[in-house]
């Protein structure tokens, strides 16, 4: 009877022990398995790891050619724009922006003085005109009423003289006119391409500068040129 109670505490005992056995193992698996997973995980964390790497180092080795060819090229292109507007501005050439602008203003000025002095000397002209018109009317009606009176031949030739004089006086003055307000009209043209000169100059001058400055803001700062010579170095 012992020995029966003895053979069932040992098969008891063998089976709690196979299950503890089964437990572990199924343990190993579980653990094995998650390990197989974490490195799967870790490999492809780490294959997408050296992709970025490799896309970093691209986009530096871009960003130091592009610093590169800036440091190489600024200086040539900021030169060659300086050349080509003062090649543009002509007589402003080494004038700053406010100096050719007061050029221009005083340019505009003195023609400006010009066509009021012209319009004074037309304005003269036209009261002298006049002037003379009424004279010619009041000697005409005087010499036609000396012929009426006495019409000899020595008042119609002095007539006829003295009509075709103040025709010619007045032909001299409409030419003179003319010509007074061809001059008029040019230096007015002149001063109209002036001011819009002036102004295309300065729009010139201050989308150069905006240029520049944005140029200048394109390009790569000293910490990042120095973050990429360090990120190289390492």
């Amino acid at each position: 009877m012992e020995d029966v109670d003895i053979e069932e505490d040992i098969e008891e005992k063998l089976f709690d022990l196979q299950n503890n056995i089964q437990h572990i193992e199924r343990k190993m698996r579980i653990t094995e398995s998650e390990k197989k997973a974490d490195a799967v995980e870790s490999n492809s964390k780490i294959k997408k790891n050296e992709l970025e790497i490799k896309r970093l180092k691209m986009e530096i080795k871009e960003l130091q050619v592009r610093i590169e060819r800036y440091q190489k090229t600024d200086e040539n292109i900021v030169a060659k724009e300086f050349q080509k507007h003062c090649r543009e501005l002509g007589n402003f050439k080494g004038k700053s922006a406010k100096e050719a602008v007061q050029m221009l203003e005083a340019e505009a000025l003195d023609l400006q003085r010009k066509s009021k002095s012209l319009n004074h000397e037309l304005d003269l002209m036209n009261r002298t005109l006049q002037h003379n018109e009424e004279q010619y009317k009041d000697m005409i009606s005087n010499c036609d009423a000396d012929f009426e009176n006495e019409p000899t031949e020595y008042h119609s030739i002095q007539n006829f003289l003295f009509v075709n004089l103040l025709l010619s006086a007045q032909k001299e003055y409409e030419r003179q006119e003319e010509n007074k307000e061809k001059e008029i009209s040019q230096e007015k043209r002149d001063i109209g391409s002036l001011e819009e000169n002036s102004l295309n100059e300065s729009k010139k001058l201050v989308r150069f500068s905006e240029q520049t400055d944005e140029d200048q803001e394109k390009r790569p700062s000293e910490q990042e040129t120095e973050l990429v010579k360090n990120e190289r170095n390492s």
